[in-house]
């Protein structure tokens, strides 16, 4: 790992993030920290997006940050403290490509956002 993070061996939390049996993915909220890239991204502090992990990050590693979590407390997404002069890098625990509603700002705006930057060289 080019920025080692502690994970948690197995989710054990109030409610499952792996997908269900038949192989669809779980939904759930999760809340946003307003002062993160995600939020510019994004523009809500709140939303729902898709689960389908049984791991997470338990601390981010160095130069990274939470910027949200599920309402249980799990990490959903980590972006750089400091990205000023940094390519784009933005760490989520959802499928934006996979979503039900691909017109969810968690999906649509992630992927221009994505998108912007390597035109831009970002």
């Amino acid at each position: 790992m080019a920025l080692p993070a502690s994970q948690s061996a197995q989710l054990q939390h109030f409610f499952n993030h792996s997908k269900f049996e038949e192989g669809k993915d779980r939904d759930h909220l999760i809340e946003i920290d307003t002062n993160s890239l995600l939020y510019k991204i994004a523009g809500q502090e709140k939303g729902e997006i898709n689960s389908a992990h049984h791991q997470s990050v338990d601390m981010p590693g160095y130069g990274l940050v939470a910027n949200a979590m599920s309402p249980d407390g799990v990490i959903e997404g980590m972006e750089r403290i400091e990205a000023k002069g940094k390519s784009f890098l933005l760490l989520v625990q959802w499928h934006p490509e996979r979503m039900t509603n691909q017109g969810s700002i968690f999906s649509q705006n992630i992927r221009r956002s994505f998108l912007d930057a390597v035109r831009n060289n970002v």
